[in-house]
């Protein structure tokens, strides 16, 4: 798969297609609106805490809310915000931005 990585399986050639879209030493964009990194996916959530101080971390219980009132009456918010959600033992990066005054949210 990608030994350079660390991924030391073997399988036959029509089998790694699959393996390769679910390895956790595959390539993928860091998920933060701001950032065009290409990082390991084992290595998101160092690459986020390392690289990305805006982070606010939240369980999917809790329903505090995670945009201060400061960051809410900012006229734009250009940097967009990634919240890490677990769900489950899923995690989850919702992006949030405000532009010219209205807010866009995405998974």
């Amino acid at each position: 798969c990608n030994v350079d990585a660390g991924c030391e399986v073997e399988m036959k050639k029509e089998e790694l297609k699959k393996h390769a879209l679910q390895c956790i030493f595959r390539q993928v964009p860091c998920p933060h609106i701001c950032c065009n990194e290409m990082i390991l996916f084992n290595r998101i959530d160092s690459h986020l805490s390392e690289s990305h101080q805006n982070i606010v971390k939240k369980k999917s219980l809790d329903r505090k809310p995670c945009l201060s009132n400061e960051i809410m009456n900012k006229e734009n918010n250009d940097w967009g915000m990634v919240e890490v959600t677990h769900e489950n033992g899923t995690v989850f990066y919702p992006q949030i931005v405000k532009r010219n005054g209205l807010w866009y949210f995405w998974i």
